[in-house]
């Protein structure tokens, strides 16, 4: 039985709602270590550079998270050939950190993308948009706990976090099918 639901009839772009739950113990491990790594990043940076995937360590709920995205993946493709699995990126966000360019990641050398959602904001004002077609865009968006899969070359592009102080934080692991 496949668990994800088609979220657009014209886009590939798939939903896990509810796909892992870490206990608040875990998430706040999870967030502390997403803030620290992006802390260590913009100090190499020589800025605060939040808002923008960074890599993190495939520890703690983050290998929870990644190893049942990768049974998941085998069993709705069968196994497949696994490059660069372990690289597992935080994207963090508030209302003083933002990224929302429009990007792909056919530049990754992958070709499925997963995006889960470990803390949104209470207000949920953040979503992502996909572009297609020549002009359409369809706006999602997302809850806590939930995973979307879609293809390495689908232009998108996070919602700026609005109005919140509190950290959107999502964990992105791409894979090669």
């Amino acid at each position: 039985m496949n668990p994800f639901n088609k979220v657009h009839s014209s886009l590939p772009l798939y939903s896990y709602k509810s796909f892992l739950h870490p206990t608040e113990k875990e998430k706040e491990n999870s967030i502390d270590t997403c803030l620290r790594y992006n802390e260590n990043h913009s100090v190499r940076m020589k800025k605060m550079y939040t808002g923008y995937n960074f890599e993190v360590p495939n520890i703690g709920f983050l290998e929870k998270l990644s190893s049942k995205l990768k049974t998941t993946l085998n069993n709705l493709f069968g196994e497949y050939h696994q490059e660069q699995i372990e690289n597992v990126f935080c994207y963090a966000s508030n209302e003083k950190f933002k990224f929302d360019l429009w990007h792909d990641h056919t530049h990754t050398g992958t070709t499925l993308v997963s995006v889960y959602y470990l803390n949104l904001p209470k207000n949920n004002e953040t979503g992502i948009q996909f572009q297609y077609g020549d002009t359409e865009i369809l706006d999602y968006y997302p809850e806590e706990g939930e995973l979307i899969l879609f293809p390495h070359y689908l232009m998108h592009r996070p919602y700026k976090s609005g109005s919140s102080e509190e950290w959107r934080i999502s964990i992105n692991i791409d894979r090669k099918l």
